[in-house]
Formats: C-alpha cells, structure tokens, sequence
C-alpha cells in the first residue's frame, strides 16, 4: 500500500482531499463526544406530561464529523411496553450515506423485558453514533412523569497522548539554595478527582509533599 498525505496543494486535480479522507484525519486526533464549550451542550430532558426529550443546541465531534446545533431539538420516543419496562438511548448520529450526510438526534429503542439493558449503538462504515442520555420507561406509562433519564454525555478527547508516558520529575525552583519536587502527570482518566487521574491527554503538575 502507498503512503498518502493530505491536505497539499492540488495541481489540476492530482491531490485531491474527499470528505472521507478529512473525516478519518480529524479522528486520527481527536476522539468521539461531545464539545463541552457550554455546560447545556446537547444537554436532555424529558417533557413530564408528554412522551418527549428536548435535546439543547450544541457542539460535538462524531468519527470525525463536527456536529453542531444551534436550536432545540424534541424527539417522540414510542409507547411504553404493556408488560415490562424498557431503556431508550437518546442518541447523536453522524450519518454519511447518501440523502442524509448530516448529523441528527435519533431514538435507539431498546427491548422491553423484566430487567431491561440498553440497546446497542449503531456503528457501521456511514453510521457513528454517541450517547447523549439513557431514558427508563415503565411499563404501560402514557407520560415521562415516572421516567428515569440519565445524562449519558461524554465528552471528546484527544487521542495525541503517548501510551508509554505516565509520568517525569522536574524541579522547581522557589527560594534561593532551595528547590521543590514536582512530577508533569500525563491523564488517563475520564473526569478529574481528587488525587486521582485527570482527563485524559491532559497534562498538568502535581507537587509532591
């Protein structure tokens, strides 16, 4: 196989750059969630009297794909089971087959049964999809006034943080004939905790006592 390079400048058509090949650039970087640049972003919640979501405008990255609302969205999510309760998966779809090549919020049903799992995202070569909240439906409920929905949003990531660096000492000076121990800590956790990981591809200085 040739080693290919993009984007260049394009000479009579001889380096041109398709949607596919900037997609799979952006996802070779920065991975798939959402864009946290307002804490409401794509943020859910149920209509108690209704048998619907609203879902807030916001910023995401979908296996390359940006995504970005600028309006609320509300989705229907189907009747409720007669016997059993249910998970729905209020979800944000990247989707680039032909007629759709966009982005939209989508409905994942799920299978009602007396202990309920979450449905299975659709990942396929056009179809990407994220969680933005998981929907609880009792059975025979006519109102999302007895609904559980959860927050299920992530947030995107980069994926530029070597997998062999943990982490390095460095010293710091702060007096003179003085010095203080510091390691440069490379995260690999999801969310920062107290003396725990940071985000990952964070980089941050944690002194030591």
């Amino acid at each position: 196989m040739a080693i290919t390079g993009f984007p260049y400048v394009s000479v009579e058509g001889d380096r041109k750059v398709t949607a596919a090949n900037e997609a799979t650039r952006i996802d070779l970087i920065a991975g798939s969630g959402v864009i946290f640049d307002e804490p409401t972003s794509f943020a859910c919640a149920k209509i108690s009297d209704m048998m619907q979501v609203t879902v807030q405008p916001g910023s995401a990255l979908i296996a390359g794909h940006g995504i970005m609302s600028d309006a609320v969205e509300t989705v229907t999510i189907e009747a409720a089971d007669l016997n059993n309760p249910r998970i729905d998966i209020i979800a944000l779809e990247s989707n680039s087959n032909t007629g759709i090549r966009g982005g939209r919020v989508v409905v994942v049903k799920g299978i009602a049964a007396t202990t309920p799992i979450e449905p299975a995202l659709v990942t396929t070569a056009g179809i990407s999809q994220i969680k933005l909240a998981t929907l609880l439906i009792p059975a025979t409920a006519t109102t999302f006034a007895p609904a559980t929905l959860t927050d299920a949003r992530t947030k995107g990531t980069g994926k530029h943080t070597h997998p062999s660096l943990t982490s390095v000492n460095i010293t710091e000076a702060i007096a003179p004939g003085t010095a203080r121990v510091a390691n440069i800590v490379f995260g690999t956790g999801n969310a920062p905790t107290i003396d725990s990981t940071m985000p990952q591809g964070t980089i941050y200085i944690k002194y030591l006592p």
